[in-house]
């Protein structure tokens, strides 16, 4: 007996165009997928970051607030006279000197 081989059909143009078509789609499917959830990852960690730059500005403002309250509460005209007095010395009128558009007048005269 003798075994016949059979020949394998060589694929015609279109059978090879729609397995071309077919691996192609599938390919782009997994990369569109992929690509999906890599651009969703990435945005929920960009978000995340926004939100946590969000909260150190927030907190750096009311540290800004509060150092503001205590800067006009150290330059205040009356602490500072409360401590020139503990320190005895004397508020003279006529010597204080007051500055506005660049020229200068005495509070004395």
């Amino acid at each position: 007996m003798r075994l016949v081989q059979a020949q394998r059909k060589r694929p015609t143009k279109r059978e090879r165009f729609v397995n071309f078509v077919t691996r192609f789609f599938l390919f782009s499917s997994i990369l569109f997928l992929a690509s999906c959830l890599f651009l969703k990852t990435y945005n929920n960690k960009l978000s995340a970051q926004t939100q946590q730059l969000q909260r150190e500005i927030a907190a750096v403002e009311i540290q800004n607030d509060a150092l503001t309250l205590e800067l006009q509460e150290l330059v205040s005209a009356q602490r500072v006279e409360k401590i020139a007095s503990s320190n005895g010395m004397t508020r003279i009128q006529e010597n204080i000197v007051t500055i506005s558009n660049g020229e200068s007048t005495a509070s004395g005269d």
